[in-house]
């Protein structure tokens, strides 16, 4: 349950970084999961294909932490979950796509 609400607040924070989809460098902070008291250089601009692999704990979480800001930059990229724990990374990407 805790793990479900951590991964839609990284959604929410990189889908509220693409404002206009347009590619620009700013600073914001970062997303409120860390707690953190700082600011976040962010660029986002496609930087090429993404390579994207998860380990078998925490797929979900893994595969948001990596495809959200892959997306997010516009970036293609190529998900690669563990043998272990791939039907997690396939809901996921079948809901968001």
């Amino acid at each position: 349950e805790g793990d479900v609400a951590y991964c839609a607040d990284m959604l929410d924070y990189y889908a509220g970084l693409v404002v206009d989809g347009a590619t620009r460098e700013r600073r914001a902070p970062p997303p409120a999961a860390y707690e953190l008291d700082a600011a976040c250089s962010i660029a986002t601009y496609p930087a090429g294909v993404a390579a994207l692999v998860t380990p078998w704990n925490y797929p979900l979480l893994q595969a948001v932490l990596k495809v959200a800001p892959a997306v997010a930059a516009g970036c293609p990229f190529v998900l690669k979950p563990s043998p272990l724990a791939s039907l997690t990374c396939v809901d996921f990407l079948q809901t968001i796509l």
